[in-house]
């Protein structure tokens, strides 16, 4: 739809023009604009080279009109340009301005601390605008010196970087940053960072011995560590990332990203001692970034050990235990197996060889996006051909997790190998997790043909608008069926997007009873399959709902002794208000199981998703409690076969 717009020029001898500022939308379209005059007129551009504005019908005798024609500006910055209208020897301009999209910067970073030897430092940013046409002042506020700030720029549209250079001052010196942009309807966007910079400590650092990391886990005792050593090693985390740790609950519906702030992984410069967590004492400690080579004096900090799994983490990382840092080489991930990884390899580089995400619906997190405030994590289950299975750690900081759907095919996915206990699913979700830093460290095909797994049966959804909503999405040919022990399936929620809705799922209510748990049950023949097979479901319980799982298969539905398969739990779906526990998740939880090679080739095979015990969450705990009469939940069941 075009855009019209009218304006009013009176343009006599004596009469000045008294409508300069013409402003129209963003979208395609024209203006028009009436001139009064006692003489012959004329309109132009000023400035001829501009494509996206003209003048029509730009000429006239008396009071008379003329056009101005624009072009759509959508998603691009707001434009203006000048239109000159001559009458006689009297000459003025009007101002064409242009709608486009809301400018903004937005530095990640209110302060950041320089070590005294400089160097590179740098912050997230968020900006729409280039670099190029945005005004930098820098404002030094104390020291001695001025220009110790340099080489100001915005690197991959996300990080603003600057170098400081070398101290000689004996006191913190400190400059304001700051950027801006005005914009072409006068709107001004800026925002500043507070830079500081402290001396050379002066204290036993300046002493300190160099030790390895291997000496720092097998010599040094857990607790504040005494020895006046510094560690020589590679930073593999990156400044600003919002995937480096788990954020903490501050209250039931507020997350504080002060974890994320404050950590940032380093890995032996040799590549055999494996890696370390660091904690600095505040968000501005942390000028660390990736590849980085780092000299880190360790006397004053606190060494903690933990076992199953083995890591380490250093906390209590100041400014004033920085001696070095400075640009390094990118280093290589290690490329391995899930089934190869070992203890060592936490809080490492490494990339993961032939993985897909276990339940390929969707986006990166599958949750309700109306508590994602109250969350800190989604934790999405990935495997890899071996049929062995991890959980991928992906922070609801995380810019593309809704952005964009998850690939359904097969790569790789490299990242930081961590452990973590995360509670909203389960606690110990596994002895290794990764953490990619960037969409780009997931590098799975986007189409499940450039897979290594081909979909035997799936559930995806709730078709209640078909003769037989529970029918499967595919396994037809194999005769696939999903049904309930006692009970009718009916609709549940979906969270496989970046909402949620109130139908697309399955969901049963009433699952422990006459002493006994109920099943989810699935059907289907697997004659004339020989290859390897694995199953995924994805579930939540309301809570009251049960906790506790076993997968199992037969050979009949009456059969008296069923073969297991694996144990599960789901989580307690998060409560509406303050009710919310820090274990409850806030959509699906999706589990992965290596299927039997027993049950392959079989005229028909029963597998049942059997309730284990009568244990359920409360009002204030995720145990205690016994199964009430709410619902379990699916948002998704398959059976995949290797190719």
């Amino acid at each position: 739809m075009s855009c019209k717009k009218e304006g009013s020029i009176v343009f006599q001898p004596e009469v000045a023009v008294n409508h300069d500022i013409v402003r129209v939308a963003d979208t395609a379209g024209s203006t028009r604009i009436i001139v009064h005059a006692e003489a012959a007129w004329s309109a132009e551009m000023v400035d001829k080279d501009v494509q996206w504005a003209r003048v029509l019908q730009g000429s006239g005798n008396g009071t008379g009109q003329f056009f101005l024609e624009f072009e759509s500006n959508e998603g691009n910055l707001p434009r203006q340009t000048k239109v000159l209208v001559v009458g006689g020897d009297k000459k003025d301009t009007i101002l064409l301005q242009q709608k486009g999209i809301p400018t903004s910067i937005d530095i990640k970073d209110t302060e950041l601390v320089g070590i005294a030897a400089g160097g590179k430092m740098k912050s997230g940013i968020i900006a729409n605008i280039p670099y190029d046409l945005m005004t930098l002042e820098i404002k030094y506020q104390t020291g001695s010196s001025i220009d110790w700030i340099s080489e100001v720029n915005i690197e991959n549209m996300n990080s603003l970087v600057f170098r400081l250079s070398k101290t000689e001052d004996s006191e913190d010196r400190t400059a304001l940053l700051k950027l801006s942009y005005l914009d072409a309807l006068g709107t001004l966007n800026q925002d500043s960072i507070l830079v500081k910079q402290r001396p050379k400590a002066g204290n036993d650092s300046d002493f300190a011995e160099p030790r390895d990391m291997n000496y720092v886990k097998t010599m040094l005792p857990d607790g504040i560590i005494t020895e006046n050593i510094y560690l020589e090693s590679i930073v593999i985390s990156e400044k600003g990332n919002a995937n480096l740790a788990t954020n903490l609950n501050t209250t039931a519906a507020l997350v504080s990203p002060r974890e994320n702030q404050i950590s940032f992984y380093v890995q032996d410069p040799n590549n055999q001692y494996g890696g370390i967590l660091l904690k600095t004492k505040e968000s501005s400690d942390n000028i660390f970034d990736q590849y980085e080579k780092v000299k880190i004096w360790l006397k004053g900090t606190k060494l903690t050990k933990y076992s199953n799994p083995t890591r380490y983490v250093i906390e209590e990382v100041g400014n004033e235990h920085v001696l070095e840092k400075n640009e390094g080489d990118p280093i290589q991930p290690k490329e391995v197996y899930m089934k190869d990884l070992t203890d060592n390899d936490i809080y490492t580089w490494v990339k993961l060889k032939d993985v897909e995400i276990a339940v390929s619906n969707g986006y990166f997190s599958n949750m309700n996006e109306g508590y994602a405030a109250r969350v800190s994590i989604y934790a999405s289950c990935i495997r890899d051909i071996n049929r062995d299975n991890m959980y991928m750690l992906i922070n609801t900081g995380v810019p593309y997790r809704i952005e964009q759907r998850v690939p359904q095919g097969s790569g790789t996915i490299t990242g930081i190998l961590v452990h973590d206990n995360v509670l909203r699913f389960g606690g110990n979700i596994g002895r290794y997790s990764i953490r990619p830093l960037n969409r780009s460290d997931i590098a799975l095909a986007e189409s499940r043909d450039n897979g290594f797994t081909r979909v035997i049966a799936e559930w995806s959804g709730f078709k209640g608008d078909t003769p037989n909503p529970i029918a499967p999405d595919f396994g037809q040919e194999y005769k696939a069926k999903i049904s309930h022990s006692s009970k009718a399936i009916l609709n549940g929620p979906d969270f496989n997007g970046p909402g949620v809705t109130n139908s697309g799922g399955y969901s049963v209510s009433g699952w422990w009873n006459n002493g006994k748990g109920e099943s989810w049950i699935f059907e289907l023949s697997t004659l004339g399959l020989t290859k390897p097979l694995s199953m995924q479901l994805e579930g939540d319980v309301i809570s009251g709902g049960p906790r506790n799982h076993i997968l199992e298969w037969a050979e009949s539905l009456d059969a008296t002794t069923w073969n297991f398969i694996g144990e599960y739990t789901l989580q307690d779906y998060v409560r509406a208000g303050n009710g919310t526990l820090y274990t409850d998740v806030a959509g699906y939880k999706v589990v992965d199981f290596a299927l039997p090679n027993d049950l392959l080739n079989k005229n028909m095979v029963y597998i049942r998703a059997r309730v284990k015990d009568n244990v359920a969450g409360t009002t204030t705990s995720d145990l205690g409690g016994t199964i009430t009469g709410v619902a379990s939940r699916l948002g998704h069941a398959s059976i995949k076969e290797n190719k």
